[in-house]
């Protein structure tokens, strides 16, 4: 009888260690926004941790030489372990729009 309540207790015991070895602990997402401005032909982008990289288009974003360093600046994103999560269009008063690419960290 006190060999079987031994053998409970150990699996019982070997039934919650399972349990709390797959158990996956929540970890906080991780973003961060590049925004592209018309106005300013710039592009800044905004880290997890709040820091901002701010970078003066070469040429215009509508046409082929602005599409390719706003590829680029994408590209150089993703290597870094992030995934497009949605996209914002924003006006401003001054007849100017941004757009805003929100990724999230992987």
């Amino acid at each position: 009888m006190k060999t079987k309540m031994i053998i409970i207790a150990i699996i019982a015991l070997a039934g919650i260690s399972l349990l709390t070895a797959f158990k996956q602990t929540a970890v906080p997402k991780q973003y961060l926004t590049l925004t592209v401005s018309t106005l300013s032909s710039k592009q800044f982008i905004v880290d997890e941790n709040g820091n901002v990289d701010e970078k003066k288009f070469l040429s215009v974003v509508s046409n082929s030489d602005g599409c390719s360093q706003l590829t680029r600046s994408i590209n150089n994103i993703a290597s870094k372990g992030y995934k497009l999560s949605g996209t914002l269009m924003l006006t401003t008063n001054n007849n100017g729009n941004a757009i805003q690419y929100i990724f999230e960290k992987e």
